[in-house]
């Protein structure tokens, strides 16, 4: 079971630009090991600030990230501090098939800067210099706040020295969302995990999202 929630997004408009600060968490509570096992310890969260520029469908983004991967009550695996500063450039009007009331898909390239002297402070922990991504979201069925949703995305991460690693993170899933200002949903679907911290290797995955 995983429990998704987007605890803080605020949003800030001037013009084209826009300032978000947010917080997301992220807990399993359930793994597949072995059978099945419930574990309410593993607990990742994020906290930063992106400051977006929207120009003719581009959206320019720059973002700073702080991460950590928690396993609480178990000292043998210490806790996972991640650091980064991101330049991301999405492409997120992209003509489509459906009508674009009911269907969104979104390009995303993101480098993340070495500058000598402070790369220790806006890049820590980690040797990704890029990372693509794609996610879509199709409505199948909407009747006034509620949807059903068939949700994907695919992130390819490239570590700075090219090497064997195969760093990815891939998921799908139906989920029924309730939206009104905020939101709230209920996810099943299928995720295939290969991140370069902490991977969750290949699993189904059953859980909630929100945010507001």
């Amino acid at each position: 079971m995983y429990f998704d929630f987007i605890l803080f997004k605020s949003k800030i408009k001037e013009g084209n630009f826009l300032i978000s600060p947010f917080s997301h968490i992220i807990t399993t509570m359930g793994e597949q090991y072995e059978g099945v096992i419930f574990d309410p310890r593993d607990i990742n969260f994020n906290i930063g600030s992106v400051l977006e520029y929207k120009h003719r469908g581009f959206i320019y983004k720059l973002k700073y990230n702080h991460r950590c991967f928690h396993d609480i009550d178990r000292k043998e695996v210490p806790t996972v501090i991640l650091n980064s500063l991101e330049f991301i450039i999405n492409i997120d009007e992209i003509e489509n098939f459906y009508y674009s009331r009911f269907f969104d898909v979104s390009l995303e390239l993101t480098y993340y800067p070495y500058w000598r002297d402070i790369y220790y402070y806006i890049q820590y922990n980690h040797d990704i210099k890029f990372d693509m991504g794609i996610k879509f979201d199709l409505i199948l069925y909407k009747k006034r706040f509620f949807s059903f949703n068939l949700i994907g995305d695919y992130y390819k991460y490239f570590p700075s020295e090219l090497d064997s690693n195969n760093y990815y993170k891939k998921q799908i899933k139906l989920e029924v969302k309730y939206r009104k200002e905020g939101f709230i949903g209920v996810y099943f679907g299928y995720l295939d995990d290969r991140y370069f911290v902490k991977p969750k290797g290949e699993r189904f995955v059953l859980g909630i999202d929100g945010g507001f």
